[in-house]
């Protein structure tokens, strides 16, 4: 049973999409990812998520050709104010349909669960980047189905990160050693040029009578756009 019922399904390729589901597709792109395959469309759950929830994101895709280096694919959602939210990298198929197995009209759905952690910097405004890459290489050109460039990746739509309900902003509760509590936080801005100042604001909560007069320590670390 294990074998046949369990992992045969497990690490079956993606089924083929029928007509019907081709046509009920909700969002059309046609969007063309180099010269190996062509976005179909793609379906979201919500077009609104808070700190701790989750997006999914289906995309609909047509092989065009196989790839001989196994392609990747990543979504990540993209804040307007500049930083990477959350994201997801894999494999097509979730890793049970490589890019190399691909023929030329092989249609499939591929599901992303992206998921927010729970102190997320919110409100904010989210744009959903979808595209194709070689792993550790380079991403895959994206065409319109005019032929125009759109880049490296296809911006599917924008979605609201709506805050939590609380007494504080972007609430957190994250406990230091049972000591104090960060109870949220808030910042000034997120959008900044050299030189430019960032007002960081904490809002904490003592379990217990301070021992020692402790610091705090606030770094900003760098990483990649998207």
């Amino acid at each position: 049973y294990c074998l046949v019922g369990v992992l045969v399904p497990a690490y079956a390729r993606p089924a083929p999409l029928t007509q019907p589901q081709i046509a009920a597709i909700s969002h059309r792109t046609q969007a063309t990812f180099g010269q190996q395959a062509q976005m179909l469309g793609y379906d979201i759950n919500t077009q609104r998520i808070q700190p701790g929830g989750e997006l999914i994101v289906t995309v609909y895709w047509q092989a065009l050709a196989p790839s001989a280096p196994n392609l990747s694919v990543f979504v990540k959602l993209f804040s307007r104010d500049g930083p990477v939210i959350a994201g997801r990298d894999t494999y097509p198929g979730l890793g049970n349909f490589p890019a190399s197995r691909w023929n030329a009209g092989d249609t499939f759905s591929d599901r992303y669960r992206i998921v927010l952690d729970p102190w997320t910097f919110a409100p904010d405004e989210a744009d959903v980047l979808v595209g194709l890459y070689i792993p550790g290489g380079d991403r895959l050109p994206v065409t319109s189905p005019t032929g125009e460039s759109i880049g490296s990746a296809i911006t599917l739509t924008r979605v609201t990160v709506a805050p939590l309900a609380g007494d504080y902003p972007n609430p957190a509760r994250i406990n230091f050693d049972n000591k104090m509590i960060l109870l949220g936080y808030d910042m000034s801005t997120r959008t900044v040029r050299a030189g430019d100042t960032i007002t960081l604001t904490l809002y904490w909560e003592l379990t217990r009578p301070a021992q020692y007069d402790y610091n705090v320590f606030a770094h900003v670390t760098g990483q990649e756009q998207y």
